[in-house]
């Protein structure tokens, strides 16, 4: 009607077992609220009919199929389970009150077809039930769009048997005649109905599978209530032949995968062989199935085998015995002359049936052999049996064995020839499933002379392998094959194909007609355009099967309420088959048509519709990036008009200036980052923008008060930017500063107030930074932040700064004749609070001078340096966090500062000190996972101080001296860990106090002594101390040391000089009630004469002697053991 139409069309289906048939709809594309109307009447028509489902003698009353585009929308991050269950609850009248919790779950994702399948097999109190199971399917945008299958709702039977095992199989064994029975039976929950679509009451029953019947006993009574023959009769291969016998099957092999053909002369075998590559082929070459099962196995073929009549098998279980038909599972079995085109293809196809419809969990495999699951079983054997022959063999002739030594046994054309019913009327409940495969194989022969072969096979095969369940009845494999048919994505299926289905299952009395299928098609004259745009609309296409179109209604913009009722999506714009409307405002939006027809099933389906501004608003800069001296040039004369004549120019600078005309200039009196947006109006009335952004660095001198607010953020500092002496910056919270490169510094000689909150810090960062003020520099993060994109902020001796909550990472140089800090604070008036400073090349923090650190975390300190360097002043730090730092705090020169409850991790020295001076104080400070955890002293000390036990941190002196004039007090009950090494030594020029008691004596002991201290190397119980892990103390000036533990020290070398653990050189030295152990040579050796007093000490398990006295002319006051 139109040209240049665009097609878009959506279905309904609804059935409902045993019950009134209803319309219902896809879920509303704008809604979440599955507030359907069609279902809402399905739920109305339930509770006025009363007709819940009874276990005793009433039908289910449960719906069968559902399909939909879609029925249910999934939210966000929602499972496919958690999306079932949202469905049952928003309809818990339409499916009496099942949850997912009555099913066993499985989710399959076909690898052919883009779907989700989520498999719910019903439970009661975790026995299975029979035949009850439910498959959904959803698309790719993970939307639910079918509904298929049957349970039992209501469950109530009692679940505890009275019967046992072996009573079941000696009553089978009984009723067959024969002896004993090895297979086990196994508890179900049966109501025959699912397989009879009739009232039936419910049982708990052991189901018993031997090789040729099914048989269901209640468990209770014992009874026997339902029994069926299982046997069906009618790439890798083996063909054996039992040459007219019956010896212990499968026979004597004739042919294997492989061999030459040529030498064999059984023509039986030969045709199993040739006729089984057909059946491999037909299913792998359309279906990407590898044999029968999927997995590859085997085609194993007896042939010549004697029966009592002329027939074939598939075998899917193994017998008992091994002596009977069917030692092993799996092969197929043909009397003599049988091995034709259709025959082995309808054997074949039986194992397709078994592993393409099954329950394993449940040990079900293939649909029924009973009832109208029997008789579709039987049918798809000779659907692919005819589909298979035509394609390999003598063309499309619907016949069944007719090459065979029995001759034409059944006909999908006319199945009436051979007395086999073609309409349901005539469905024989009592007769052979052979016998009522001819209803759907009639209905198979309409659907592929309308489809063809092609088409038609995709549709059977994906039907039985996706749709079916294993109680199928003729009207599920309706549903079935109409809900393939609407989603199949392997080969092109018209909507209308599908119309075919409806008439061959009408046609054979499956469907009575009162169910309808209507699909709505729409045609559209365009599906975008600029405003006003006008669209015209053809919805003549849409078809009600079985019924008739009574109702077009026409919604032109499902995002507009336009008749005012509160909902958008069900305004009526216009009915009729065709309609027009003109938009006349950009939009995106969808029109929707919804079609009635006469038995009041209704669907909808939606266009998508862009109405585009006719406006293309666009301009150029002379330059994106600038400074405060240069004027930018803008233009938007190439802004264009599809529909009208531009009139007017108005541009907004993004600092509160504005201009008109198509063509500007204008300089920036501030740095910072600008949008700059040109509106453009026509003479419609239609307007359209363009933005862009303009970055004005901030370079030089700020001899001003100036305030960074986070509306112009980020700013770039290119080159050198300094703040004058009395005058301040004050950067509000969320603002971004970013350093151009490498060359970047913020050198502060006046005041610079930088306080942001936690919701918003400020950052100081690199260019390349696109995590913190978005991709500056506009490269798609084709580069990335690194350690020394800039080099530093520094904090002049004359500065004041308040830095709080702030993040200053990326910064810090080595790359010039002076390396560089990243933050510098070098004045009293610094503080640094509740910030994080990481990532810089050199230190992180450097500071001479007492600037305030606080609750801050420092980190990720590169090439050896320092998160905190300081080499004068008194620096103040607590309850900072160091972590990944090669050096946390390393104290240098002059420096005396004061850390309080500090957390060091994995850092290689949370505290490193190269001389500690008067006044140094350390409290509270703990540490774990770090190389050293301890506080690492080596150089000087000058003047007084003290090691004690006030941090978690224990003192780990490296070749330290107590220099002269100065004294080393050790509180009781510390312990100092010398760190290994064979050249570590002690010197006490000054004064050693070292006064332990009896309860808290002092340690001196191996940086791997774990017994003390913990594990102060971090190596766990991977080392131990051991005599000489470090040299010696030697005490040359004074010292009192008593209740002290000495251990582990001292070095017997192989050459050079050896050295005791302790050595005493100087008169004034008074070591009492103390412990030398372990020593790798002397545990004390006295020189220069000295006189010391030793009284009261236990020195012992020392490699040579314990006490040496080198001077033979002094006398020495020792009282020791």
């Amino acid at each position: 009607m139109f040209s240049n139409l665009r097609k878009i069309t959506a279905y309904v289906f609804f059935a409902l077992a045993s019950t009134t048939t209803l319309a219902y709809a896809s879920e509303e594309a704008s809604s979440e609220k599955l507030e359907n109307n069609y279902l809402v009447q399905y739920d109305q028509s339930i509770r006025k009919t009363g007709n819940l489902y009874n276990s005793t003698n009433t039908p289910f009353s449960i719906p069968n199929f559902l399909y939909g585009e879609p029925l249910l929308k999934p939210l966000s991050n929602e499972s496919y389970e958690q999306m079932v269950n949202r469905f049952f609850h928003t309809y818990q009248v339409t499916f009496q009150g099942i949850t997912i919790a009555d099913f066993r779950v499985t989710i399959e994702q076909p690898k052919d077809r883009s779907i989700t399948q989520v498999h719910l097999f019903q439970m009661h109190q975790e026995i299975p039930v029979f035949g009850a199971e439910i498959i959904l399917t959803f698309n790719e945008q993970r939307e639910l769009i079918s509904y298929l299958g049957k349970y039992i709702p209501n469950l109530t039977v009692a679940t505890a048997p009275t019967s046992k095992p072996n009573e079941i199989k000696q009553i089978v064994a009984n009723d067959l005649e024969i002896g004993i029975i090895t297979q086990e039976p196994r508890l179900f929950v049966f109501n025959r109905g699912v397989l009879s679509d009739q009232p039936e009451q419910t049982h708990l029953a052991w189901r018993l599978a031997t090789h040729d019947w099914v048989y269901f006993i209640d468990a209770q009574t014992k009874e026997i209530i339902h029994k069926y023959d299982d046997t069906h009769s009618a790439l890798s291969r083996e063909i054996y032949t039992a040459s007219g016998g019956t010896p212990s099957l499968p026979g004597t092999l004739v042919i294997s995968e492989g061999d030459d053909t040529s030498i064999v002369t059984d023509d039986d075998a030969l045709e199993a062989y040739t006729y089984s590559e057909y059946v491999y082929n037909y299913f792998y070459n359309n279906f990407d199935l590898d044999s029968f099962d999927n997995a590859g196995s085997s085609m194993v073929t007896t042939v010549d085998y004697s029966m009592s009549s002329p027939n074939a098998y598939w075998c899917n279980s193994e017998t008992s015995d091994g002596a009977a038909i069917c030692p092993i599972a799996s092969q197929v079995i043909f009397e003599d002359d049988l091995t034709v085109v259709d025959f082995v293809a309808h054997e074949w196809t039986h194992g397709v049936d078994d592993y393409a419809v099954q329950d394993e969990a449940a040990g079900l495999w293939g649909l029924t052999h009973s009832d109208e699951s029997g008789a579709l079983n039987e049918s798809y054997s000779d659907i692919f049996a005819v589909l298979i022959d035509a394609e390999y063999g003598d063309g499309l002739d619907w016949e069944f064995a007719e090459d065979s030594a029995l001759g034409a046994q059944r006909s999908l054309s006319d199945p009436t020839i051979y007395g086999d019913p073609d309409v349901y009327a005539d469905y024989n409940s009592s007769g052979d499933e052979h016998d009522n495969a001819g209803i759907p194989n009639k209905a198979a022969y309409l659907i592929i002379s309308a489809l063809g072969e092609e088409k038609a096979g995709h549709i059977f095969y994906y039907t039985l392998r996706d749709q079916l369940t294993v109680a199928s009845t003729f009207e599920d494999n309706y549903n079935a094959l109409m809900s393939t048919c609407l989603t199949l994505d392997t080969i092109a299926i018209d909507p209308t194909d599908c119309e075919s289905i409806y008439d061959a299952y009408y046609t054979v009395g499956v469907i009575d007609g009162s169910t309808t299928v209507v699909y709505a098609d729409i045609q559209t004259s365009a599906s975008e355009g600029y405003a006003p745009l006008t669209i015209d609309f053809d919805g003549s296409d849409s078809e009600s099967y079985g019924g008739t179109i009574t109702d077009y209604v026409w919604d032109f913009d499902t995002a507009v309420d336009s008749d005012g009722d509160g909902d958008s999506t069900n305004d009526s714009d216009n009915t009729g088959p065709t309609a027009s409307n003109t938009y006349t405002d950009e939009t995106t939006t969808h029109a929707r048509l919804t079609i009635t027809d006469d038995t009041s099933n209704s669907t909808y389906t939606s266009a998508d519709i862009a109405v585009l501004n006719p406006i293309e608003a666009t301009f150029t800069a002379s330059t994106t990036a600038t400074t405060t001296t240069t004027a930018i040039t803008f233009d938007a004369s190439g802004s264009t008009d599809h529909t009208g004549t531009i009139t007017d120019y108005s541009w907004d600078f993004g600092d509160g200036s504005t201009d008109t005309g198509d063509t500007v200039s204008y300089t920036y009196s501030n740095p910072g980052t600008y949008t700059v947006t040109v509106t453009v109006t026509d003479s419609n009335g239609y307007t359209n923008t363009a933005t862009e952004d303009i970055l004005v660095y901030a370079t030089g001198s700020i001899s001003t008060d100036t305030t960074w607010s986070a509306e112009y953020s980020p700013y770039v500092i290119s080159g050198s930017t300094s703040i004058a002496s009395g005058y301040t910056l004050t950067i509000e919270p969320g603002v971004v500063v970013k350093f151009y490169s490498t060359s970047g510094t913020l050198s502060v000689g006046g005041t610079l107030d930088a306080q942001g909150t936690s919701a918003a810090p400020i950052v100081f960062t690199s260019y390349y930074d696109d995590d913190s003020g978005g991709d500056t520099n506009g490269d798609d993060d084709a580069t990335s932040a690194a350690a020394g994109d800039w080099r530093y902020i520094y904090l002049s001796s004359a500065s004041t700064a308040t830095m709080d909550y702030v993040t200053v990472h990326y910064g810090g140089t080595t790359d010039y004749s002076t390396d560089y800090p990243m933050l510098m604070l070098y004045s009293s008036s610094n503080t640094l609070s509740n910030s994080t400073i990481s990532d810089s090349e050199y230190h992180t923090i450097g500071t001479s001078a007492n600037p305030t650190i606080s609750d801050s975390t420092i980190s990720d300190g590169a090439n050896n340096r320092d998160a905190v360097y300081m080499s004068s002043g008194s620096p103040t730090l607590s309850n900072n966090t160091f972590t990944d730092n090669t050096y946390g705090v390393y104290i240098s020169g002059t420096a005396t500062p004061t850390l309080t409850s500090n957390t060091f991790t994995d850092n290689g020295y949370p505290i490193y000190s190269s001389g500690l001076n008067t006044g140094t104080t350390f409290s509270g400070n703990t540490g774990s996972n770090n190389y050293v955890n301890g506080i690492f002293v080596t150089g000087s000390s000058t003047g007084d101080i003290t090691f004690n036990m006030d941090n978690d941190l224990l003192y780990v002196p490296y070749v330290f001296s107590v220099s002269s004039g100065g004294t080393l007090t050790v509180d009781p009950g510390t312990i100092v860990k010398f760190y290994q090494s064979s050249v570590n030594y002690f010197l006490v020029s000054g004064t050693l106090d070292a006064q332990g008691t009896t309860a808290d004596p002092i340690v001196f002991t191996s940086y791997y002594d774990d017994t003390y201290g913990e594990d102060t190397d971090g190596t766990g119980s991977t080392t131990t101390a051991v005599t000489g892990d470090w040299d010696y103390i030697s005490i040359g000036g004074t010292a009192t040391v008593t209740n002290a533990i000495i251990q582990y020290g001292g070095q017997d070398r192989t050459s050079g000089t050896d050295d005791p653990m302790v050595l005493i050189s100087s008169n004034t030295v008074t070591i009492t009630d103390s412990t030398l152990t372990n020593s790798d040579y002397y545990g004390i050796s006295i020189s220069n004469n000295a006189t010391p007093t030793l009284s009261g000490n236990l020195i012992y398990d020392n490699t040579t002697y314990g006490l040496y006295n080198s001077s033979t002319t002094t006398t020495i006051t020792a009282e020791n053991n």
